[in-house]
């Protein structure tokens, strides 16, 4: 089967099987093939973990992030 035929099959199914299905094509890429990050990358996520040090109690738990996405909070 051809890519474009491939892709028409896919939108068929339902965004939650099409997640899944991109889920699992990522996990079969190596860690190695993955691009490196930037210095700037790498200097973002050294800040965000210094804050998540040194500010423990600033989290959200994932339920409280969705309940104030969704605007029930």
């Amino acid at each position: 089967m051809d890519l474009p035929n491939q892709l028409a099959e896919i939108a068929k199914l339902s965004v939650e099987e099409r997640i899944q299905l991109v889920q699992a094509i990522w996990d079969t890429i190596p860690e190695d093939a993955l691009p490196p990050l930037s210095d700037a990358m790498k200097a973002e996520l050294d800040a965000r973990i210094a804050e998540m040090a040194a500010n423990p109690d600033d989290e959200f738990s994932w339920d409280e992030v969705v309940t104030h996405v969704r605007g029930n909070q």
